[in-house]
């Protein structure tokens, strides 16, 4: 499948059925290097569509992009975030950790608390600890969300 095509696809869900099985079962199919076109790039309608095809490519095909799938993350009620929770949150933490820890210093450079917010809900559905990070700083950016 071409990259046109998918974008096609993906643009169908804006009017279809958020969840037509022949689009997502087509879509999962699809060749590892087009993964970034699923990941937040298309209209709002779309996302929830795009993040169960994620889930049916599944593990550890999005293993490349899963820094990319935090993104979803900068609100935790955005259309597919609890279905790239559901998706992440069993992953080995030695896997999760970079990602995690760089969508917490790029939500601190930004004063993103909401991100913060999103990051730490994730964090409480799998098994990392706080001494699993790599600094105390790092650690610490989640006081951001407990703050509100």
């Amino acid at each position: 499948m071409e990259k046109e095509e998918i974008i096609y696809l993906i643009r169908q869900f804006e009017t279809c059925e958020y969840d037509d099985e022949e689009k997502i079962s087509r879509l999962a199919g699809m060749d590892e290097k087009f993964i970034p076109l699923l990941i937040l790039k298309e209209t709002k309608q779309t996302w929830y569509s795009c993040a169960l095809v994620l889930d049916r490519i599944g593990y550890p095909k999005i293993k490349n992009h899963i820094a990319e799938m935090f993104e979803w993350f900068q609100d935790i009620n955005w259309p597919g975030a609890l279905i790239i929770v559901d998706l992440l949150k069993d992953i080995d933490k030695a896997v999760l950790l970079p990602a995690v820890e760089t969508a917490l210093l790029k939500a601190a450079e930004l004063q993103d608390e909401c991100r913060v917010f999103g990051i730490d809900a994730f964090l409480s559905f799998t098994n990392i600890q706080e001494s699993d990070f790599s600094s105390k700083e790092v650690y610490q950016i989640l006081e951001l969300a407990e703050e509100d």
